[in-house]
């Protein structure tokens, strides 16, 4: 009996011997895809299409971190969170907030605005070392979005004082310069997605005024800008696929010794790094799936992106981790909205009023109402004085 006992306990620490070496086989070999995969990402190039003319930058994201590097400290009234005054003023229904105090900010902030702009005039975009989805600081930490968001108020207030002015021509041109930069932004992954989608919904009513009271020949030639921005978008595979990389990089990469992963959140045991290695399988498999179906709204993809947010909330996930996962569906209607909003400004260029999802006409405007969100109010009509 005291054989069969010790044959079976030795049978067992085989399996499981086993069963670990297996892990550690699959753990090792998604470190390595993962770390394959960063590297051919950090090196990916986005040519523009159609090609730039007369770029003043090489790198748009370059141009864009350096602009973060000498952001000016003093930004308000555009800092977040908004007052009172400002929200008003940035409803564009009150032209008494555009006092000459509000002008002199405008002015002041102007030549910083200006270069943020000219780095949407860049011949590509490539990834700069701080800023990438995966291992920038200031892009996670909020520098990015608080120097974007500054950047859409700035130039909602500035639209209106040209419009005010009676610089449609100029409007226009800041409109196109701004959407252009907020389209790049994508290809920062979701974070930058959401900026966008924030930008439009601060810029876009005043671009469609100005629009509105321009001659056919200025629609004509705005047209043919605002024919690229759709373009500049990042298709929705790449949104999940920088989201993989990140959470890989920032989350989870550490258990298994990723190439400069962040470490752990805290002090981990063995038993945790062996859940969160099992985490990490699961989650990586998950979004590999979902980046499949990105570009297809329906079923499928509110599936694939509920088995991601699943992998998160097993009952053996490591503490800290369990409340950390994100509904991507969310992220990619908002990518379908900034596309279906670009594209509807397009089509108001070229006086293309054909059906379109989402989109009611009423007498002297248009307005978008994605499912789930706030309706946006589009003129199509110049403002009488």
């Amino acid at each position: 009996m005291k054989r069969m006992v010790a044959m079976l306990v030795v049978l067992l620490l085989v399996l499981a011997g086993a069963t670990v070496g297996v892990h550690q086989r699959k753990t090792a070999k998604l470190r390595d895809d993962v770390a394959h995969d960063l590297e051919v990402a950090t090196k990916r190039v986005i040519e523009r299409n159609p090609p730039a003319q007369n770029p003043l930058h090489e790198n748009g994201f370059q141009c864009l971190a350096g602009m973060l590097d000498v952001m000016p400290k003093d930004l308000a009234p555009f800092e977040a969170p908004p007052d009172l005054a400002m929200q008003e003023l940035l409803s564009g229904q009150h032209p008494e907030r555009l006092d000459a105090t509000m002008r002199a900010r405008l002015q002041a902030l102007t030549p910083w605005m200006k270069s943020m702009r000219e780095c949407g005039h860049s011949a590509r975009l490539g990834f700069n070392a701080g800023l990438t989805p995966w291992d920038s600081p200031t892009l996670r930490h909020g520098q990015l979005s608080r120097a974007l968001v500054v950047f859409f108020r700035f130039t909602n207030v500035e639209l209106q004082a040209l419009l005010a002015d009676g610089q449609g021509a100029a409007a226009l041109e800041r409109c196109s310069e701004t959407l252009a930069v907020g389209a790049d932004l994508t290809h920062l992954g979701i974070q930058g997605s959401a900026l966008l989608r924030i930008g439009l919904r601060t810029v876009v009513p005043l671009c469609a005024t100005a629009l509105a009271a321009s001659e056919p020949e200025v629609k004509a030639q705005v047209a043919k800008q605002w024919a690229t921005l759709p373009a500049r978008l990042a298709p929705a595979q790449e949104l999940v696929e920088a989201e993989r990389l990140s959470t890989a990089v920032l989350g989870l990469g550490w258990s298994a010794g990723l190439p400069n992963a962040a470490p752990a959140p805290e002090v981990m045991g063995f038993v945790n790094r062996v859940k969160t290695q099992r985490l990490w399988a699961n989650y990586d498999e998950a979004m590999r799936k979902l980046a499949a179906v990105a570009a297809t709204p329906g079923p499928a993809r509110v599936e694939a992106s509920q088995a991601v947010l699943k992998t998160w909330s097993a009952s053996w996930v490591p503490p800290g981790y369990a409340t950390v996962g994100l509904d991507y569906e969310k992220f990619l209607v908002g990518e379908d909205e900034n596309d279906e909003v670009l594209t509807l400004m397009l089509a108001l260029a070229l006086g293309d009023e054909s059906p379109r999802p989402h989109v009611t006409r009423g007498q002297g405007f248009v307005t978008f109402t994605p499912s789930g969100a706030e309706p946006l109010i589009i003129p199509t009509t110049a403002i009488k004085d």
